[in-house]
């Protein structure tokens, strides 16, 4: 799956390449609530059995994300224009996850890549694919 990733990252640069530069510049022009940049979330789920850790975003400003996934963690860039956005993952950072874990970071890397839109609703980003996928501003 990770080389499928690194596949689809070069696919998803291509692509932003081909867009006119400004398509490519992080605004929220359209959206109604900004989006969460230089916050940190994370996602509304229940742990996997065995561990408390949940994933997680920091997205920076210029759309630079740390991604924390079931097991790994990771880097990738979120690239927003109004209401619609995208996911380039990165690197992933190696650590001893068990198949379960592998598995289930490797369908949130696809879900995440698939995501075309996002929405604010209070302190919850929610981002839009064939599975949305809600994250919440971490208050504390």
């Amino acid at each position: 799956m990770l080389g499928n990733v690194r596949l689809k990252t070069a696919m998803a640069l291509m692509m932003c390449t081909g867009l006119a530069t400004g398509a490519c510049l992080i605004t929220r022009a359209w959206a109604s609530e900004p989006f969460p940049f230089d916050r940190e979330l994370t996602m509304n789920a229940r742990p996997m059995s065995g561990s408390k850790r949940l994933p997680t975003l920091e997205i920076a400003a210029d759309g630079a994300a740390k991604v924390g996934l079931w097991c790994y963690d990771g880097k990738g860039q979120f690239i927003v224009v109004g209401d619609a956005v995208s996911f380039i993952p990165g690197e992933v950072m190696p650590a001893s996850c068990s198949d379960e874990q592998k598995q289930r970071d490797n369908a949130l890397l696809n879900e995440m890549m698939q995501v075309t839109a996002w929405k604010m609703t209070g302190e919850v980003l929610t981002l839009i694919g064939p599975r949305n996928l809600e994250y919440r501003i971490n208050t504390n």
